[in-house]
């Protein structure tokens, strides 16, 4: 499996949102996606600090996730994406560098986008 930015984007806002009232996320509150792939993006979340998150499994067989808060990187990393102008500015100027849509990548993205608006 890889990373899916849409899905992360979802599973993000559902944490911030969702998690506030009755404490948990599960992958089946995750739109239309399957359950094994949005766990898969709560492991890989999870593991980058994005996300506080209870996983049974191995990367390389069936996960399940359940995801409880952001951390700070979290929130910082939802703002970003919020922005449709910021995040869209930064994505295409990746992909039309033929830059991969790594999270490195995008955090510079976004910062250079940032200073650009405020410019």
């Amino acid at each position: 499996m890889r990373r899916e930015w849409d899905i992360i984007k979802a599973v993000l806002a559902a944490v911030e949102e969702k998690a506030a009232y009755d404490g948990v996320v599960r992958p089946a509150d995750i739109g239309e996606w399957d359950e094994e792939l949005v766990s898969y993006q709560m492991l890989l979340l999870s593991e980058a600090g994005f996300i506080k998150a209870k996983c049974k499994g191995e990367i390389n067989l069936k996960v399940s996730c359940l995801a409880y808060s952001l951390t700070w990187q979290g929130h910082e990393l939802l703002d970003a994406m919020k922005s449709k102008t910021l995040w869209n500015t930064a994505v295409s100027s990746l992909k039309s560098n033929g830059i991969d849509l790594s999270y490195e990548a995008l955090k510079a993205a976004i910062g250079s986008g940032i200073r650009q608006l405020l410019g």
